[in-house]
């Protein structure tokens, strides 16, 4: 029983990307909620200075996940359901082999994206805090718990981002749809040809060694 087919790949792409629906609202929400109650990022803030961070890191961090996690999500959903549903016809370019390349390629951009926006909410968060985040527990309750929970939803859509990917080149490479394997495949092939281009016929020997008969004589 072959369970990697199509309609198991699709339908276990599908789960991934909401899953990424679900945790961007992590990020989509708890920053901005975070910033406007203290009217600034709380990312890379000095406390001993009084010198702020770039709102930059917040912004970035916002933009990543409502780029890729609600839009492009929705947007890949709505295809995939169309898709199971029969409403494609068997050539529509939105799903065929350069499309694949297309959305392969844009997944794995938007997993290292994902990777920089969770590495800036981790590092910014522990520079903020320095070790002790009373103070900004005083001033907000639960700033700190809220981009706590955004840290954790962006480190677990970097997780989904990546099992994407994984998946993506697998089923590409499992359809032979990955064009540089198949140009060495046929390289590798073509090696083997005789100078003329063609491959001699292993099961006629040459010429030279046929054996010849003397003709009847009556």
């Amino acid at each position: 029983m072959n369970l990697v087919t199509e309609q198991n790949v699709i339908r276990v792409k599908m789960a991934l990307f909401g899953g990424l629906f679900i945790f961007g609202f992590f990020v989509i929400i708890a920053v901005p909620v975070t910033t406007n109650k203290l009217d600034y990022c709380p990312l890379y803030f000095d406390w001993s200075k009084g010198r702020r961070g770039p709102d930059s890191n917040c912004g970035y961090v916002i933009a990543m996940a409502v780029i890729f996690q609600l839009f492009y999500t929705i947007y890949r959903l709505v295809i995939f359901l169309l898709l199971m549903l029969g409403r494609f016809p068997q050539e529509f370019f939105l799903v065929g082999d350069l499309f694949e390349l297309i959305y392969t390629a844009i997944d794995t951009a938007a997993l290292f994206l994902t990777f920089i926006a969770a590495c800036i909410l981790s590092a910014g968060i522990n520079a903020t805090c320095n070790g002790n985040c009373n103070w900004l527990s005083a001033i907000d309750s639960n700033a700190l718990s809220r981009m706590r929970t955004a840290e954790a939803g962006a480190w677990i859509s970097f997780i989904l981002w990546l099992l994407l990917v994984v998946l993506g080149i697998f089923w590409l490479f499992r359809q032979g749809k990955l064009p540089f394997l198949r140009r060495s495949a046929q390289a590798s092939g073509t090696s083997e040809a005789t100078p003329g281009g063609q491959t001699p016929n292993m099961g006629t020997p040459p010429a030279s060694e046929q054996p010849t008969y003397d003709e009847a004589k009556y």
